[in-house]
């Protein structure tokens, strides 16, 4: 019964099969395994693990102990970046983070407080001191690293020992910090002064002039004595830097009007880095009202009687007689001290002042008219800050033609770059819509080869007779109660072939086995 229904499948399937002809079956077979292909791509995808970062940048020390963890974990992991970075699955790189961070790790290779945890009170003095310094180097370095721009620090402490001599010379600690810029950058000075206060408010009795700094280019970025003052390298690069931004900032001004590349400026400063301290104390009257803050008030008087001794010596040293003449004295003194407000004013001035100030400017001869320049060199005055009384800067104006080849190179590579990239995008979306067309294509002529097969597809259609036949196979009473009986001779009739004969005539012919393969299993439906 199976046997006879698998065969009934496949002779279905053959005739579906021959419906289509061998270019479309071909087509049919090249959009099933593109549709296969691409459903095994897709489900590829979905079911592969997305890796993410659980740790960058780690040293050789911390990859190796996180890896034994997360192999004692069972947490699969990739290794990157030459084993700097530690990928996990994204689901578990929170969670796995947080577990890690419960067992210490990362601990950024460097030793810190839990150093201390170990060892017992068996340790010596030396032993406990030595293990305190390295506990602290490690931590503020791992203090510093947080900072942004910061990749890696390394911290050296020197803590002298305490003196137990009252009056004794005290050494002073010192601490030397050598970072590693992120990205090859500089470090700028806010994030400098912050690393050197950090290390100094870490350690006690240390001042930041106690701290120095360097990056790993071998740059002295902080120094015992050079906050007040600035090296001559430091010097020109800041000059440099102040004639290139105004240079920039009057090209842009420029451009405005003219459009870019019409002008050329050039720009020479001199900036005085000294750093000076002016004090300054004033009395002032309080709102302008004298008010005694004290006062006192003296009064001598004097009477003596008529020819009595007055008191005053002749020329030879005697006294002289008064005469006839009373002598009367007196003397009156006051002295008041106004109350004052003093002002006492201490004004540091910062490095880089600008003393002189000279500037060049030549303007495009095609943009620039002859008789605007005394308009222009108004403007650019103002705009850079040309004092020609006070500081007598210079300011010169200066209208040339210039040579445009440069700026056409320049103008035809940026339009070929734009091209090309058009181009680029145009070729990406003819990709995109040939690749849809030939999908949609495919799709279609699949759908048209099956409805044609279904139009060409010709039931098979079987004579009376035969049914007949096949009826009284099946049921012989059935068969002999329905054969009509014999009374008289029958006149033979010539037969006439219809045209559904000859057409399954036609199909006998060109199909024997698939006919046979359909009577036998009307007879077994039949039977069955």
């Amino acid at each position: 019964m199976a046997a006879l229904d698998m065969d009934r499948l496949r002779a279905h399937a053959r005739r579906f099969a021959d419906g289509f002809t061998p270019g479309q079956k071909t087509i049919t077979v090249l959009g099933v395994v593109a549709v296969v292909l691409a459903g095994y791509s897709f489900m590829t995808w979905a079911s592969s693990t997305e890796y993410a970062a659980l740790y960058t940048g780690l040293e050789g020390e911390d990859a190796g102990e996180i890896t034994q963890e997360l192999d004692a974990r069972g947490i699969p992991y990739k290794l990157a970046d030459g084993g700097r970075t530690i990928m996990v699955p994204r689901s578990d790189v929170y969670e796995t983070r947080v577990d890690l961070s419960a067992e210490g790790l990362p601990n950024g290779g460097r030793d810190g407080f839990p150093l201390l945890d170990k060892g017992g009170i068996t340790k010596s003095e030396f032993s406990q001191r030595v293990d305190y310094q390295r506990a602290l180097q490690g931590e503020i370095a791992r203090t510093v690293e947080a900072i942004d721009g910061v990749g890696a620090a390394r911290v050296m402490l020197t803590i002298p020992r305490d003196d137990v001599f009252v009056g004794a010379e005290e050494e002073q600690a010192t601490a030397s910090v050598l970072v590693e810029p992120t990205g090859g950058k500089e470090l700028d000075a806010e994030t400098v002064q912050a690393i050197v206060h950090i290390v100094s408010s870490s350690v006690a009795d240390m001042t930041a002039d106690d701290v120095t700094v360097a990056d790993s280019l071998g740059n002295v970025l902080a120094a015992p004595g050079k906050n007040g003052t600035m090296a001559a390298g430091e010097n020109f690069e800041r000059q440099a830097a102040f004639e290139s931004a105004l240079a920039a900032s009057v090209e842009r001004f420029i451009a405005t009007s003219l459009g870019p590349g019409r002008a050329a400026v050039t720009v020479s400063a001199d900036l005085d880095f000294s750093v000076s301290n002016t004090n300054t104390t004033r009395f002032e009257q309080p709102g302008g009202i004298q008010v005694p803050q004290s006062s006192r008030t003296e009064t001598e008087t004097f009477t003596g009687s008529p020819g009595g001794a007055t008191g005053l010596l002749g020329p030879d040293g005697t006294p002289v007689d008064s005469g006839s003449q009373p002598i009367d004295y007196s003397r009156n003194v006051t002295e008041s001290q106004n109350a004052l407000d003093t002002i006492e004013e201490n004004i540091q001035e910062a490095p880089g002042e600008v003393e002189r100030l000279s500037m060049s400017v030549l303007l495009d001869a095609d943009a620039v008219e002859a008789g605007d320049i005394g308009d222009w060199e108004t403007a650019l005055a103002s705009a850079a800050g040309i004092d020609t009384t006070t500081r007598n800067d210079v300011l010169t104006v200066t209208r040339m033609p210039f040579d445009t080849t440069a700026r056409e190179a320049a103008e035809e590579q940026l339009n070929g770059a734009a091209a090309e990239q058009s181009q680029t995008q145009l070729l990406d979306m003819i990709r995109y819509v040939v690749t849809l067309l030939i999908v949609g294509l495919v799709l279609f002529l699949a759908w048209r080869a099956i409805k044609r097969s279904e139009a060409n597809r010709v039931p098979l259609r079987v004579p009376l007779d035969l049914r007949e036949l096949e009826a009284a196979d099946l049921v012989p009473e059935v068969a002999e109660s329905r054969r009509p009986a014999v009374t008289a001779p029958v006149t033979p009739i010539e037969v006439q072939h219809l045209p559904v004969e000859s057409e399954v005539a036609n199909i006998i012919e060109q199909q024997p086995d698939e006919v046979a393969m359909t009577l036998r299993s009307w007879l077994a439906d039949r039977r069955g």
